[in-house]
């Protein structure tokens, strides 16, 4: 028996019920009646315990107000069914899939009898908005029913149906009471007043009994218990429904995080490559008077630098070393004893190759013993001694046939070399600068000294120094620089004999002049900026070029682009952040209903939200599984078509990803839905 017993009810000054009392039975169909206003929804509210009151409330013996809230949801989950007069649905699945929901999460049977009875073939498979209201009532009896719930309370069940459907209604919930259930129906229904068991009235606040007839028992229809799914493949059907808006959204909210990642770890990767790159790089550059044309290079003391002009140089602030930076190439310097520029390869001692290579632009230049010069080096072979060669030069010497170069064959062919390896080469040092009087320009004069060394480094490309506009200079090998001062001294005096056959040109009359070298290298001390240095430099008139300062202008570019970039990914990300609050705003209506639709099954409020948070936090999977897809696409073109910069899937992507996909896809959802009350 469920039973009701000195119920006291009023909204403020308003009674509603004074002492009422309320009895149902099994096997009966109890109905009541009344007004608009009278109290109906209040006891509704009373029965489905979603409203406490005064007075007594019992169920088979069992005192409903001595449970807590969580023990309420629970009988109600397992022994109620409850249809309100708007029922309520999850708008992305089909009908067929509430029903296995339903099965699966109350325990219940499989109900084709009942899918027949009540005439609902043809809507299985369509969606509650594609439902009338009459389709929609039929339904949500179904779903009540699929437990086989002691209790069945109904609100209006009939309003929405027309009068053929209401009789099959009224003969089925006739049916399932008299079958050992307590169905309670509220309703202005006279068909349903007319077959009553037991009939309640509500007027002038109060709660009558009117008629009572005893109901007979009658066997209820033998149902078999259906196979349960887990939620996660309901979740998955949800998403199916309007799948392509919900996957151009998600994509273009991926794409919009991907691109907001992409630009702040690519930027980043950039900024650490050029980094590297800068660390890589010394501290150096190359001082000179002024744009040089190489036609036009007069190595006297006007163009070059004389000693005065070096000291200065280094009382610059933070100069550490300067030194000559000694270039020459094998057609720019009068030579009496150059006949051919062979070039020798031994192996252990062994002579391996021996190549003529006058007819080739051979260039020598200096480097100093104390500083290093391993940033560009492909193969490091000797630390102590020798030289620095061109893998170029190599290759050419094994090769010298081959028109166009193919960058691994180059790498691979240095392979071979080792620290018994040696080379023989001639090296050019100018010693005067011959100057005519009325010609332009000038020649070099000097003597060609042989060198046998190891090679202590194989470089792919040198430092391009370049002087003037299109044109540069490649070094084929580095030496020493102790090397070529001493043979400069040794051999200034032996000159004079070339100056005999070079001083007159066309009649015109040449004179020697002192060599004077017109580059000069220099290094930078650590912790001293090496742009003010230059500055200073150039403020005496002089000319720098650096590699190390091309690196930290192209960092500070790279920089300046970055926090761009990362402004206009913030933005972007900000813009979507907005647009996605009034996507997710939108649906508000909807997560209510997704709240409703379980609570109404006997959910208690938390277990409910968990549902629905497990239901966003899958589309935030999905959300961050496509952004990290779009971002490895992304760094795979970047990366193709900026072969300089390497981006690289980084631990804070991961992060940002799934923080800004839990934002969009879980977070704003639960702002838009907001609190309610605990139920």
């Amino acid at each position: 028996m469920l039973e009701l017993n000195h119920i006291k009810m009023n909204y403020g000054q308003r009674i509603i019920y004074d002492c009422a009392n309320f009895v149902a039975h099994k096997n009966e169909l109890t109905i009541i009646m009344g007004k608009s206003g009278s109290g109906k929804s209040t006891l509704h509210k009373i029965i489905t315990m979603s409203l406490d009151t005064q007075g007594e409330y019992f169920i088979d013996t069992k005192d409903m107000n001595k449970l807590s809230n969580k023990e309420k949801k629970q009988f109600i989950k397992e022994h109620m069914g409850i249809v309100n007069q708007n029922p309520i649905f999850i708008r992305d699945l089909t009908i067929n899939d509430h029903i296995n929901l339903c099965q699966s999460l109350l325990n219940g049977y499989q109900v084709d009898e009942y899918v027949q009875f009540l005439q609902l073939e043809e809507v299985l498979n369509k969606y509650p908005l594609q439902l009338s209201s009459g389709e929609k009532m039929r339904v949500a009896i179904l779903l009540a029913m699929i437990h086989q719930p002691e209790i069945l309370v109904f609100d209006e069940p009939t309003a929405s149906l027309d009068s053929y459907h209401t009789h099959i209604v009224v003969e089925m919930i006739k049916k399932y009471a008299q079958s050992g259930h307590y169905v309670i129906v509220f309703t202005h229904d006279k068909i349903l007043k007319d077959v009553a068991d037991s009939l309640y009235i509500i007027e002038n606040n109060k709660l009558t009994s009117v008629t009572r007839e005893k109901g007979n028992y009658k066997n209820s229809i033998s149902l078999l218990k259906a196979n349960k799914k887990s939620y996660l493949y309901f979740l998955f059907k949800m998403y199916k429904h309007q799948f392509f808006f919900k996957s151009m959204t998600l994509l273009l909210i991926s794409l919009t995080i991907a691109i907001g990642c992409f630009s702040i770890f690519h930027g980043n990767s950039t900024i650490q490559y050029y980094q590297n790159q800068l660390n890589k790089t010394e501290k150096t550059g190359i001082i000179y008077k002024e744009n040089i044309d190489s036609l036009g290079k007069l190595y006297n003391e006007e163009y070059g630098f004389s000693e005065l002009e070096v000291k200065g140089i280094k009382e610059v602030k933070g100069v550490k070393n300067i030194w000559p930076y000694i270039m020459t190439r094998n057609h720019e310097v009068i030579q009496n004893d150059l006949k051919s520029v062979n070039i020798k390869i031994y192996q252990n001692g062994q002579l391996v190759h021996d190549l003529d290579y006058k007819n080739n632009t051979y260039t020598v230049a200096t480097y100093k013993n104390d500083y290093k010069y391993e940033s560009n080096l492909i193969k490091k072979i000797n630390s102590n001694e020798g030289v620095y060669v061109s893998a170029y030069l190599l290759y050419d010497l094994f090769n010298p046939d081959v028109e166009r170069y193919n960058k691994k064959d180059i790498e691979n062919s240095v392979q071979k070399y080792d620290e018994n390896t040696e080379i023989e080469f001639p090296i050019i040092v100018p010693i005067y600068n011959l100057q005519y009087k009325n010609q332009k320009g000038n020649q070099l004069l000097g003597k060609t000294m042989t060198i046998k060394t190891k090679i202590k480094g194989i470089y792919y490309q040198d430092i391009p120094f370049q002087f003037s506009k299109g044109t540069t200079t490649d070094v084929s090998i580095f030496y020493p620089l102790d090397i070529a001062l001493k043979f400069i001294q040794k051999n200034k005096a032996s000159t004079n004999e070339l100056l005999q056959d070079q001083v007159k040109y066309q009649n015109d009359e040449g004179y020697l002049t002192p060599f004077y070298p017109l580059y000069y290298q220099f290094n930078v001390d650590r912790g001293i900026s090496f742009r003010t240095v230059k500055e200073n430099i150039e403020a005496k008139g002089y000319k720098v070029l650096s590699d190390y300062n091309d690196a930290e202008n192209n960092l500070d570019i790279i920089h300046q682009l970055n926090s761009g970039l990362q402004m206009i990914a913030v933005f972007i990300c900000l813009i979507t952040l907005f647009i996605s609050f009034g996507i997710k705003y939108t649906k508000k209506e909807e997560y209510d209903d997704y709240l409703n639709f379980f609570m109404e099954k006997g959910f208690s409020y938390q277990e409910t939200r968990k549902k629905l948070i497990q239901k966003f936090m899958l589309e935030s999977i999905f959300c961050t599984g496509v952004s990290i897809i779009l971002f490895i696409l992304m760094v795979i073109l970047g990366n193709y078509l900026y072969y300089n910069s390497k981006t690289h899937i980084q631990i804070e992507f991961i992060i940002i990803t799934v923080v800004f996909s839990l934002s969009i896809e879980v977070l704003l959802p639960l702002l838009v839905l907001g609190r309610r009350n605990k139920l």
